[in-house]
């Protein structure tokens, strides 16, 4: 070891005696203190969430939260400071709903094929009192879980119950459009069709037969039936009509005999007509036909899933869904759970040590004493030729 080191061994150890007692008043205190923390109790209950006893396969709304979510919904519910403040009147207890929060824990633990459980812990001087609260905790989660869910039941029931009358109400427009549609333009529907072709084909033969005027060009025909449907649907100046138009007016005209008029040609004219608003009526009808499928499809939507928020209800009201039950409540505790003198004993030991160090370290280190040749030189600054040592008494 060389003389550096020594020296400086040295100057500490000079204020160890100072150290020392410094650790020591650190130590003593540290007991003492230990002495005076109060005991404190720790009760515990604990509850289960049970699966669903009763499961509407066919329910088409929304699942529920899961178990673990709805447990610290319920958390956040009754950690509030009016709750807590309630708690503590309800136990006739003056402790502040801070100091309550503080000593409330809730520890839920979950996993795959494992049971979802809930433990409420709370710590107090008195025991009893702890154990109190956490059974009141417990009762509490029951009861917000239970409105939760039939709350969460009657919300979804009294949506679909609005939702179905309003689709009923969609649904008796579609319908009263419809029929009002038909009723209106009876006789020009698509399923007359057939009828008006059956009794113009048969008057045009009564014509022919009776020696009237009957178009020879079967061309010519075509062009007027196709003529009439596109009049129906577009504009005179529209291109398809025109061109339909012009190729019949290139077509040979029909041939007139002259035999006298037996019949009057009123009723193909009525016929042909008629025949001319079908094409746009067909086209409306399948509309209104389209919007009626809808609204009766998802009028029966409505009601399915208004039958299953009606299932979903009933299981909750009589709790034959997931529920949750207090597997062991809180009794009040016989052996104190706190504090843990030992290590807070330890901490002061070692704390208290360190400081005496710290203390002996820091003393030896503002200490200025000239002491050796080289606290000379280092305080002028000097170099010297020689160092002449004292001598040793003899």
């Amino acid at each position: 070891m060389n003389a550096a080191l020594k020296y400086w061994r040295w100057k500490v150890l000079r204020q160890a005696p100072m150290g020392m007692i410094i650790a020591g008043t650190g130590i003593a205190a540290t007991v003492f203190g230990a002495q005076l923390l109060p005991d404190h109790y720790t009760a515990k209950t604990r509850l289960l969430v049970e699966a669903t006893s009763v499961t509407n396969t066919n329910r088409l709304t929304a699942e529920s939260l899961h178990h673990a979510a709805q447990l610290q919904s319920i958390e956040a519910r009754l950690m509030t400071q009016p709750k807590l403040a309630a708690l503590a009147q309800e136990l006739d207890s003056d402790t502040d709903p801070v100091d309550l929060q503080e000593a409330i824990k809730f520890d839920t633990s979950s996993g795959r094929g494992k049971p979802t459980t809930l433990e409420i812990s709370v710590t107090d001087a008195d025991g009893a009192f702890a154990a109190a609260a956490a059974n009141s905790l417990a009762e509490r989660v029951l009861s917000e879980h239970s409105q939760i869910k039939t709350g969460r039941a009657e919300s979804a029931l009294t949506f679909f119950r609005e939702e179905v009358a309003d689709q009923e109400l969609r649904l008796e427009r579609a319908f009263s459009d419809l029929l009002a549609f038909k009723q209106t333009h009876a006789g020009a529907l698509p399923d007359d069709a057939p009828r008006y072709h059956d009794q113009r084909k048969a008057l045009l033969l009564q014509r022919a037969s009776k020696g009237l005027s009957v178009s020879t060009d079967p061309n010519r025909d075509r062009l007027e039936s196709e003529l009439r449907s596109a009049s129906a649907l577009y504009s005179n100046q529209h291109p398809r009509v025109r061109s339909l138009a012009s190729q019949l007016d290139r077509t040979d005209p029909p041939i007139e005999t002259t035999a006298p008029k037996l019949m009057n040609s009123s009723d193909i004219t009525q016929i042909d007509a008629a025949l001319a608003l079908i094409p746009a009526n067909t086209l409306r009808l399948e509309a209104l036909e389209n919007a009626h499928a809808l609204a009766l499809s998802q009028y029966e939507d409505a009601v399915a899933r208004l039958e299953d928020a009606a299932v979903d209800e009933r299981i909750a009201l009589t709790a034959k869904g997931d529920r949750i039950s207090v597997v062991e409540a809180a009794l009040p505790p016989e052996l104190p759970t706190g504090p843990r003198r030992k290590i807070f004993l330890a901490l002061g030991v070692v704390l208290s040590c360190m400081l005496g160090c710290a203390f002996a370290i820091l003393r030896a280190r503002a200490d200025q004493v000239l002491r050796r040749p080289q606290d000379l030189i280092n305080s002028l600054q000097i170099k010297p030729y020689a160092v002449i040592p004292l001598p040793r008494p003899t």
